[in-house]
């Protein structure tokens, strides 16, 4: 518990700093999070089957491509998926009606990113917020 605190708080402040300095570009919150998912880009699988450098989980790869999950550890594979994903974070809370400000984006953020992709197609944009 403690070390998915000091996991969460850290992405938290990485994602804070890149909108802070005005990293409003995908990639960049891209980035923060590989960053903070898989920072030494380890190949082998995490503790519930997450791979590459995002840390997608099977379903969450599988919402968004019919390209083997294996495929995840693979940079370019992983960033065609992780486009996907964010857009469609992106697109859900929209649609839900969330207005992310620049003093929540970093929370809304990172709990979006990880709630759905631990959740994968069954995550709902009522429930992406409360992760």
């Amino acid at each position: 518990m403690k070390q998915q605190l000091t996991k969460f708080l850290l992405m938290v402040t990485v994602l804070g700093f890149a909108i802070k300095a005005g990293a409003s570009d995908r990639w960049e919150t891209l980035r923060a999070i590989n960053w903070v998912e898989n920072p030494n880009n380890k190949t082998n699988a995490g503790r519930f089957g997450e791979l590459g450098p995002y840390q997608f989980r099977s379903g969450t790869w599988r919402m968004h491509t019919t390209r083997p999950f294996s495929l995840a550890n693979q940079r370019a594979a992983a960033d065609e998926v992780a486009v996907k994903h964010y857009e469609w974070i992106k697109r859900t809370l929209e649609q839900a009606g969330v207005q992310a400000s620049p003093s929540i984006s970093p929370c809304l953020g990172t709990a979006a990113w990880r709630r759905c992709c631990r959740a994968g197609p069954q995550a709902s944009a009522t429930d992406t917020p409360n992760a």
